[in-house]
């Protein structure tokens, strides 16, 4: 591995550990304010990426060739988190629910592009 591909995916790691926190600090305070499946969903699909931030970020430098299906799932949750936030907590219209969920496959797709990993070729 070059140093390039061990400096991407620190990047990768770090920029996963600083969502998970922050995902953290938001489903403990989301948690005691479930009052509807929708909002539950949406603390799941929370709880779920800030597990597979964790996870991910781990992978990367155990296993980095074999840490891209969490990515991808990392990845899948925090475009649903993001998607149903302000819907569900901020009562926006499904339109901004769409955008930030657009935003945040765009920071998924940069973080996945960022931890990618190839034996064949440096990066």
């Amino acid at each position: 591995m070059t140093t390039w591909q061990k400096v991407r995916l620190g990047v990768a790691a770090l920029i996963l550990v600083a969502l998970s926190i922050a995902g953290c600090v938001g489903y403990t305070d989301e948690l005691r304010a479930i009052d509807g499946p929708a909002r539950g969903i949406q603390a799941a699909a929370q709880l779920a990426y800030v597990a597979l931030g964790f996870a991910s970020a781990l992978a990367l430098f155990l296993k980095p060739s074999a840490s891209r299906i969490l990515l991808y799932a990392w990845g899948l949750t925090l475009v649903i988190t993001g998607a149903l936030a302000p819907v569900v907590w901020g009562k926006a219209p499904w339109l901004a629910g769409l955008f930030v969920g657009v935003i945040f496959a765009v920071i998924a797709a940069i973080v996945i592009a960022l931890a990618r990993v190839s034996a064949s070729r440096p990066a």
